[in-house]
């Protein structure tokens, strides 16, 4: 009967053993997980407070590079303010350049420095809704909890930055969507 009983338990370890995953891939597999979170908080937080502005300054402008649509894009302001919480304010002109309407914009914005390192990375507020041609202006703050992209933000200034609208799909008005 103990032999019976070492033998079960030698092969429930064995079997648990070549089941089981390392602990890197499983650590790997958080990380992606951890990664998609915070885009999506960043996108979430900056439609929750997504307002139009007229009168931001044209000349404080980051350069965009690397966008594969005929999507215009033009980084207008990023800086962070004090509340409770680090808060990062983003505005930014996005022109329709396609010949039809536009309605959702499934994009991420990347923001880097002069060395090319990191600065700020967010999704756009996927409502463009533009008409062929058109040009729109928005504005939004979120606060920065988790990611802590604020220190970064203000040891930079605007025009020493470099913006890439890495847009992955482009719904239009007669509901035909382009990916990239």
């Amino acid at each position: 009967m103990k032999k019976l009983l070492g033998i079960v338990a030698l092969v429930l370890i064995l079997t648990s053993n070549a089941f089981s995953e390392s602990i890197n891939s499983r650590l790997t597999k958080i990380e992606e997980r951890l990664t998609n979170i915070e885009e999506s908080l960043a996108g979430l937080k900056m439609l929750e407070n997504l307002f139009n502005s007229e009168n931001l300054n044209e000349k404080n402008s980051a350069v965009s590079t690397g966008n594969k649509s005929k999507l215009s894009f033009k980084l207008n302001l990023l800086s962070c303010t004090k509340d409770m919480f680090d808060k990062i304010n983003i505005g930014y002109t996005i022109t329709n350049n396609y010949n039809k309407e536009v309605k959702l914009v499934d994009a991420v914005i990347e923001t880097t420095d002069l060395f090319g390192e990191l600065v700020f990375k967010g999704k756009i507020a996927k409502d463009v809704y533009l008409k062929a041609g058109e040009s729109d202006t928005v504005k939004g703050s979120f606060d920065d909890i988790l990611s802590d992209q604020c220190s970064k933000i203000k040891q930079a200034r605007l025009p020493d930055l470099k913006s890439d609208l890495n847009v992955s799909k482009i719904a239009f008005g007669d509901n035909s969507i382009v990916e990239f």
